[in-house]
């Protein structure tokens, strides 16, 4: 490191950075305009961000709720579904044998 030089310091003189807070000076140039005008545009577009940024967190929360909503309902109707197969299957079982006791009677009366 050269003499004279502190440790950390650079040797670039750094660009000024641009004050978006509001002038506390009347604005009498373009150039002022122009700069609080950007400031202006550049608050907008922050909080507008931010704004999206947050509807964004919100709509991807209701998103997940309602998968697991529409997860949930689809189980329930697959074991009602499974519910009303047996129960058909029992009944169809008990219709059959009736209808053999019904044949098997029918055909001893002959």
């Amino acid at each position: 490191m050269p003499r004279g030089e502190k440790a950390g310091s650079t040797s670039e003189i750094s660009n000024p950075m641009l004050d978006v807070h509001a002038p506390h000076e009347p604005i009498h140039t373009s150039r002022g305009f122009a700069t609080h005008i950007l400031a202006i545009v550049v608050g907008l577009l922050n909080a507008v961000g931010l704004e999206q940024t947050v509807e964004y967190v919100h709509h991807s929360h209701q998103r997940k709720v309602l998968r697991e909503g529409i997860v949930a309902d689809d189980r329930l109707y697959l074991l009602l579904v499974d519910e009303s197969v047996s129960a058909n299957t029992q009944q169809l079982e008990d219709v059959a044998t009736r209808m053999d006791k019904s044949i098997g009677c029918d055909s001893m009366s002959d």
